[in-house]
């Protein structure tokens, strides 16, 4: 059984590994990170969200960008001023006011 300080590290090691692969623009590698992810059960904390959020923002998928929002948002993980800033991004490019009031509440 993974403990709390474990599952946190293991959380830490692959963001760092996601995020060295979306500096290179290796998007394979970093979608082959996340099935490792999920299939060891490492759950996203904030910092996967605000890479992946960010991630989807600079490739132009704002939607999936909305979805990740949404995800995070379901899992209980509270925004940080860093996903904000991504989330007002994404608006500033044509989400409607009501979804962006949505995502904020």
């Amino acid at each position: 059984m993974t403990t709390l300080v474990e599952g946190i590290r293991r959380a830490y090691t692959y963001n760092t590994i996601i995020n060295a692969y979306v500096k290179k623009g290796d998007f394979l590698a970093v979608e082959k990170i996340l099935k490792v992810m999920k299939k060891e059960n490492v759950p996203f904390n904030a910092a996967t969200y605000t890479i992946l959020i960010g991630l989807d923002f600079s490739i132009g998928k704002l939607v999936d960008a909305e979805k990740l929002f949404d995800e995070m948002r379901e899992t209980g993980i509270e925004l940080d001023i860093h996903v904000l800033y991504n989330l007002v991004r994404i608006a500033e490019r044509g989400m409607s006011k009501e979804r962006f009031c949505c995502l904020m509440n």
